[in-house]
């Protein structure tokens, strides 16, 4: 089983960023973590597996906007997958892509 992971946030960081940590450490450790779409990390796992969507979309105005731009960049490394996790509020487009290529979402 191979899992895609994507969060808007910085992974290892504070708050949900650890909480994605976490997550995806033990993806790794049982060898179903197929790569992590965030926006930045602290080699919380192996970098190989990271893939950074924009460090600009730290800085749009409003979150929403933010959001939306991460969506957007992110949906460019989903691919074939059995999993894809994606937070709410910044993968719409990263779901619809997954359901295009009939995989499981969270």
């Amino acid at each position: 089983m191979k899992v895609i992971y994507s969060i808007h946030a910085k992974l290892g960081g504070a708050g949900t960023g650890t909480t994605a940590c976490h997550a995806v450490r033990g993806l790794e450790r049982h060898g179903h973590l197929k790569r992590v779409v965030c926006t930045s990390h602290n080699n919380c796992i192996d970098p190989n597996k990271v893939f950074i969507a924009s460090k600009i979309t730290n800085h749009a105005p409003l979150e929403v906007i933010r959001n939306e731009a991460f969506d957007l960049l992110a949906r460019r490394y989903i691919d074939e997958c059995d999993i894809f996790h994606g937070w709410n509020g910044s993968c719409l487009r990263q779901l619809l892509k997954v359901k295009k290529l009939n995989s499981v979402f969270t």
